[in-house]
């Protein structure tokens, strides 16, 4: 049972987008956003490209040892393993799985260098909050940046195509989260007061 538990927990990080091979032929990685933009509900006004110096965020997923991931959940849901539910905090775990401090420190230097503030990064070494203007982040991610007003005249952005993140900052980058802006939740359902 513990073991199917661990392996869940890997599918799910790998389907987060925790994992990702590398192609020496190619010159780019596409990624999509995550999650992806909302279904359309035919009630949005596109309001066209979003303004060139407007601040946009979103987060860099980096790049961790998949294999010590799934070797660690493997022992830690083994109840004959000496790793026996012997949890790693936050720091333990970017130390040990997470996008090396020399790695790290040249993918903030690169995004600095065109622009982009950036972090401060998660003890765990999985993400990197960045933020720059939506030129700068278009012309870094190869997508446009596109405004659109709700129905209930929320404005907000959506990336125009699937971004594509440099050769060069693939070896440390999987994926591009919160790059659109739409809030896609619903209210939750109220229970009716009690007598």
């Amino acid at each position: 049972m513990r073991a199917r538990l661990a392996g869940a927990l890997v599918g799910v990080l790998l389907a987060a987008g925790c994992g990702g091979g590398k192609s020496a032929e190619t010159t780019t990685m596409r990624m999509p956003t995550l999650p992806p933009p909302p279904a359309s509900t035919g009630k949005e006004t596109r309001l066209g490209p979003t303004r060139a110096g407007e601040t946009v965020e979103f987060s860099l997923l980096l790049r961790v040892d998949e294999a010590g991931i799934r070797r660690y959940l493997a022992d830690v849901a083994d109840p004959d393993s000496p790793r026996y539910r012997r949890f790693l905090t936050a720091a333990q775990y970017g130390e040990r799985f997470g996008l090396a401090p020399r790695a790290l420190a040249e993918l903030e230097a690169s995004l600095e260098r065109r622009g982009f503030r950036v972090g401060p990064v998660n003890p765990q070494r999985t993400t990197l909050p960045v933020r720059g203007t939506a030129r700068a982040t278009s012309i870094l991610l190869r997508t446009e940046l596109v405004d659109f007003r709700d129905a209930d005249g929320h404005r907000y952005h959506e990336p125009s195509r699937p971004p594509t993140v440099p050769r060069g900052l693939r070896s440390s980058v999987v994926a591009v989260s919160g790059l659109g802006t739409h809030s896609s939740l619903a209210p939750a359902a109220l229970d009716s007061p009690r007598s």
